[in-house]
């Protein structure tokens, strides 16, 4: 590999992400093509200053920094780093496609796409609802890379969103929660989600957050003993049973904190304020976690959730818990090191991996793919396509349970006829009775949070065409349509 001259700031900063992606990738050949694509980007951009004074190549740095955070791979990063060449600049997507191939070409192109939509929902509703549906899309369909590579971008310039004028923080920081906080949720991308919310809140309520914080960090000082204690407790009753792990501590984030207070909780009720995140090395070892933790402390039998065998939509698994310790609620979240990582960053943790064959595995493990291209397929209209991955996608779920203890989510307002056809897709058709926490309810009865379902089917039950206008989600207004047009 030819040296790469260093010559100013930017190059050092530029050194530290070609050196994080040759841990990772030992291409010699794709080496030169990150170089490549940063001295095109560099010259292409340059005398270009951004609002901070900063020389703009410092962004695409920035963003690539990111993404090497990730293992991205070469086309990602080189993506990264031109991804604003064919916007701001004479540079065409042909001469990228000579110069990088068709993976940096698409990857850039849909970026710069992405930049011109309008997706500021002010007073445009259409317009706004349209673009939307074209960005879910590019995501169902076509190539995740492109839209990590805009999150990466939307991260970093929240980030720096200081040397913008107020209106420009405010109109950024709704378009960031309306379109790429719920992007992100849906992606598993949480570590990113979390930041964006709390950027977003920053600027949209300023006062909020920083009463907020204050609060925050003096009911965590008020905890900071009681948490210690207890996570070198649980660490030493693992290893007295030889079982390895390594325990972290997490805060809720600021927003997460602000949407519970907004529903009338109090900071002390909120049980999962502070969570001991124990990583393991297998399946078997979180169940031996599990059954260690609760020998040794009090537990709160409402709040034990499996999402190692039912995850959430977005791909989270992990093993939940609520202890008493020392009269304060703390959670225990018990998974393995990779579910860790991929709890945390998601699809996003998994494009080193990537190729056409591996993506189409990767999107089955992802409900959001399979659900999201359902309401495509179901709602011709782009207003009712958003509202509808708004509600069954991106916002809030419950979770219940059926009888042998298996956790379904769902989104909240969902009934039993929900349940039934995501629960026993098959026989839901013959369904006759329901049982909620002991008492039979009708099949249009909303469930709550952790409701015990219980399904009776007969074989001579007939179907009620009402149903499909009955049901809350698509899944089961399709499977209903699809019986009664057979």
């Amino acid at each position: 590999m030819s040296q790469f001259l260093i010559t100013d700031q930017e190059d050092i900063r530029f050194l530290d992400v070609l050196n994080e992606f040759r841990s990772y990738d030992l291409s010699s050949q794709n080496h030169e093509k990150i170089i490549k694509a940063y001295k095109l980007a560099k010259k292409l951009h340059q005398n270009v200053k951004r609002k901070s004074g900063e020389p703009y190549i410092i962004h695409p740095i920035e963003v690539a920094k990111l993404a090497v955070d990730y293992k991205a791979d070469v086309a990602t990063v080189c993506g990264c780093l031109l991804h604003d060449v064919v916007e701001d600049t004479p540079y065409t997507l042909v001469e990228i496609e000579c110069e990088f191939g068709s993976s940096v070409a698409t990857i850039v192109g849909d970026v710069t796409k992405i930049t011109q939509m309008d997706l500021n929902n002010a007073g445009k509703e259409e317009v706004f609802a349209s673009n939307v549906r074209k960005l879910f899309r590019s995501l169902l369909y076509h190539d995740v890379r492109s839209i990590a590579v805009k999150l990466w971008d939307r991260l970093h310039n929240m980030r720096t969103m200081q040397f913008m004028k107020p209106a420009k923080q405010i109109e950024k920081s709704k378009q960031t929660m309306d379109i790429f906080v719920p992007i992100a949720q849906a992606l598993g991308a949480n570590k990113i989600k979390k930041e964006l919310q709390d950027l977003c809140m920053y600027y949209l309520h300023k006062d909020t957050y920083e009463d907020l914080a204050g609060k925050v960090a003096e009911k965590t000082a008020e905890y900071q003993e009681v948490i210690n204690n207890t996570k070198k407790e649980l660490e030493d009753k693992m290893l007295a049973e030889n079982v390895e792990s390594a325990i972290n501590v997490r805060v809720k984030n600021l927003y997460n904190i602000f949407v519970s207070l907004s529903k009338g909780r109090t900071l002390e009720s909120i049980h999962d304020l502070y969570a001991l995140q124990v990583s393991l090395n297998t399946i078997k070892d979180i169940y031996e976690g599990f059954r260690i933790t609760h020998q040794n402390f009090t537990y709160l039998q409402n709040y034990v959730k499996d999402y190692i065998y039912q995850p959430k939509t977005t791909g989270y698994r992990a093993l939940h818990t609520t202890i008493i310790s020392q009269e304060k609620m703390i959670q225990a979240q018990l998974r393995t090191k990779e579910m860790a990582q991929i709890n945390s960053k998601g699809v996003l943790g998994q494009l080193k991996k990537y190729d056409a064959s591996s993506y189409e595995q990767l999107k089955k493990e992802y409900p959001f793919f399979s659900i999201g291209s359902e309401i495509d397929r179901l709602n011709s209209d782009d207003q009712e396509f958003y509202e509808k991955l708004r509600y069954e996608v991106l916002g809030d779920k419950i979770y219940v349970r059926s009888l042998g203890s298996e956790i379904y989510e769902l989104p909240v307002g969902s009934n039993i006829l929900d349940f039934a056809f995501l629960a026993i897709p098959n026989k839901a058709l013959y369904l006759e009775k329901a049982y909620v926490n002991g008492e039979e309810v009708t099949l249009t009865s909303k469930l709550k949070n952790n409701d015990l379902i219980i399904l009776k089917t007969a074989v001579n039950s007939q179907l009620n065409l009402d149903w499909a206008n009955k049901c809350a989600t698509t899944r089961a207004r399709r499977l209903i349509l699809e019986q009664i047009n057979k």
